[in-house]
């Protein structure tokens, strides 16, 4: 079995932590502006690649045309060829 250290009274006073340290905000006025924690919160809610829905293509990197409706026919991007033998990799779940 695991026994904890027995903590003398000179060992009991622990550790101070900063507001920082903690995320906390000091407020020193009468009013609070919640305009940058909202503007976060909303920002952090956007997905980072919108898509009409999940079998969407999306838009071209290159030309900005809409891959649903045509091919654009601009180029595939080259990928690394060191990573290749991993396009077919599976993780059993």
């Amino acid at each position: 079995t695991r026994q904890l250290p027995e903590l003398s009274d000179d060992e009991d006073e622990g550790v101070e932590l900063t507001a920082d340290e903690l995320g906390l905000t000091l407020v020193e006025e009468d009013t609070i502006s919640l305009l940058e924690p909202i503007r976060e919160q909303i920002l952090m809610a956007i997905p980072i690649q919108p898509l009409c829905d999940e079998s969407c293509k999306g838009l071209c990197v290159h030309c900005g045309e809409n891959l649903n409706a045509t091919d654009c026919g601009c180029e595939e991007p080259q990928f690394d060829t060191r990573f290749a033998s991993l396009k077919n990799f599976k993780v059993k779940k």
